[in-house]
């Protein structure tokens, strides 16, 4: 088989079936069609091809569908459905709280939480869009507000912030189209389709294209008085120093540490911009790609070619990222 995108319907739907359920998600109807790897089918060619495959490779149970033997996964996604109705309330704490924070365009709910997906870890998982060159004084407030609030019952993650002069995301892979086209907002209307109409390269992956329940928590108004007087204060050159400064301390700060927590200098710099933070090495798309690969020939008996395409470039890496365990009940943030 071709080792892209455009494999058969059937095959591709058991590889988005097999992917969720690396984070333990069986998936209903409706999120087989928007996760669906590869183009989007008719609707009758998706009904088609999954009722070929039902009572073979997959099995379905009060609407959810999962590998045949994996139904367990079914009373988990229930579990962990709870959990996240309770972190929830937390959730718009923290983005109500996040408004008070001078520079700071879009407020979003990522990683599992954002899908419904939470495990009982209890991390509030927040992707945060900055004026352009003022990331570093609104990443300070935000991590202010993490560690005022780290004993309360949903600790606040602020895990990646991007500028709004920087929006698209990167690499492309299969793992990083799934954390754009989820992240579920907040705040921050203009700047949320700014983020979603800069990365339309995630069609390529999930053909779907964007959710269009994204967007129904969006509640914006006006920012805190407070706030707006700080950000005139600090919209010249008073702003450009502070943030400059900000950003150079943190740098020092993490070169003092890199020998202690085994990271690299180019993982410093790759992780930590002016104007972006993401995850030092990489985040997880390299064990992503290894447990799905290792899952996939399990159950389907063959190398998966598909990878190459899905991560492409991930087999390369230099330094892979933190080994997850191999397998379905690997924690992976949904």
């Amino acid at each position: 088989m071709a080792a892209d995108r455009t494999a058969p319907l059937e095959r591709r739907i058991l590889l988005t079936v097999l992917y969720a359920e690396l984070f333990r998600f069986p998936l209903t109807g409706e999120e087989l069609r928007r996760r669906l790897i590869g183009p989007a089918p008719e609707e009758a060619e998706l009904r088609e091809a999954l009722a070929a495959l039902l009572g073979r490779e997959l099995r379905a149970r009060d609407g959810f569908l999962f590998w045949t033997g994996r139904e367990d996964l079914v009373d988990v996604r229930r579990e962990r459905s709870r959990l996240s109705d309770a972190r929830w309330p937390w959730a718009l704490r923290y983005g109500r709280w996040l408004r008070w924070i001078p520079f700071l365009r879009l407020a979003a709910v990522s990683g599992s939480l954002a899908v419904h997906n939470g495990g009982p870890e209890g991390d509030v998982d927040f992707f945060l869009v900055t004026e352009t060159r003022r990331l570093w004084i609104a990443r300070t407030g935000a991590v202010l507000l993490a560690r005022l609030t780290r004993r309360l019952p949903a600790r606040l993650c602020p895990n990646h912030l991007y500028s709004r002069s920087d929006l698209e995301t990167g690499p492309r892979d299969l793992y990083r189209a799934h954390e754009v086209v989820q992240v579920l907002p907040l705040w921050g209307r203009e700047t949320y389709e700014g983020f979603v109409g800069s990365n339309g390269w995630t069609s390529g992956f999930l053909g779907a294209g964007p959710w269009p329940d994204r967007a129904r928590r969006l509640a914006d108004a006006p920012r805190p008085l407070v706030t707006r007087l700080v950000e005139r204060l600090l919209v010249g050159r008073l702003g450009d120093v502070l943030d400059r400064a900000l950003y150079r301390l943190h740098q020092l700060y993490l070169r003092a540490h890199l020998p202690r927590r085994g990271w690299r200098l180019a993982d410093l710099r790759d992780a930590y911009r002016r104007d972006r933070q993401t995850s030092l090495g990489g985040g997880h798309a390299g064990a992503v790609r290894r447990a799905f690969a290792a899952l996939a020939r399990r159950r389907l008996g063959d190398e998966v070619p598909e990878l190459d395409d899905l991560f492409p470039g991930e087999a390369a890496r230099p330094r892979p990222a933190p080994a997850l365990a191999l397998d379905a009940a690997a924690e992976l943030p949904g």
